[in-house]
């Protein structure tokens, strides 16, 4: 069975607003800002998701959070998300 991995673009008041918050997590690629996610959530009042982030000195871990949905551009899910562009 394949594991889906889900890029998050964020919409630019997500980036304002979540930048101080999730700036290790955060990455970057000609003008979009998006989250690498293991698992995402869209349903309810709020999107959830699961990013795996690694700091400086290698450690890893991992964070779920809530968000509004107006932060939220779009997703992508596919097997390999560096074939779509999306790199960690």
């Amino acid at each position: 069975m394949t594991t889906k991995r889900y890029s998050v673009v964020l919409t630019e008041l997500g980036v304002a607003e979540l930048t101080p918050i999730i700036r290790t997590a955060l990455r970057k690629k000609n003008g979009v800002a998006y989250l690498l996610c293991t698992q995402v959530n869209p349903a309810g009042p709020y999107f959830s998701m699961r990013v795996e982030d690694k700091f400086d000195d290698a450690t890893t871990i991992e964070l779920e959070f809530q968000v509004q949905h107006a932060y939220i551009r779009g997703v992508f899910a596919a097997a390999d998300l560096k074939l779509l562009g999306f790199t960690a």
